[in-house]
């Protein structure tokens, strides 16, 4: 299985949660100081909020394999791209992650990843433009 993955950077996370929450019906999966995330199956969405950043709106887009076979399925499928900027056992979003990240057309960035634990740090990931963490 596979996540849509939405990261967004907000200004007031108490009020983005409270949103979030009403629009998608449910509680957060995670919330920390500056950070929450929504894991759903119905939409199968991943989405993620923080207030790390200054530059309010969509952070990045991604995909989001469910396990270690997924994970191997969606590199095949994104094989094609080219090579990506590939991290390993990068701990970012307070996850320990393997991710490739693609730009789109546009520019827009694109995080392929599959999360093998729960972090209880931020982290910070290798500093490119327009990533996650850095």
């Amino acid at each position: 299985m596979q996540r849509i993955h939405i990261h967004i950077n907000v200004a007031n996370l108490d009020q983005s949660i409270t949103f979030y929450q009403q629009l998608l019906g449910a509680q957060p999966t995670k919330v920390k100081a500056d950070y929450a995330q929504w894991l759903l199956d119905e939409p199968a969405v991943n989405l993620a909020i923080s207030t790390r950043s200054r530059e309010l709106g969509v952070s990045h887009l991604g995909l989001q394999a469910a396990d270690s076979v997924a994970w191997q399925s969606l590199t095949a499928q994104t094989s094609g791209l080219g090579a990506g900027l590939q991290e390993s056992n990068t701990t970012c979003c307070y996850a320990k992650s393997d991710k490739i990240w693609y730009q789109d057309p546009q520019g827009i960035s694109w995080e392929c990843f599959y999360t093998k634990a729960q972090t209880q740090e931020y982290g910070s990931a290798i500093k490119q433009p327009k990533l996650c963490c850095g």
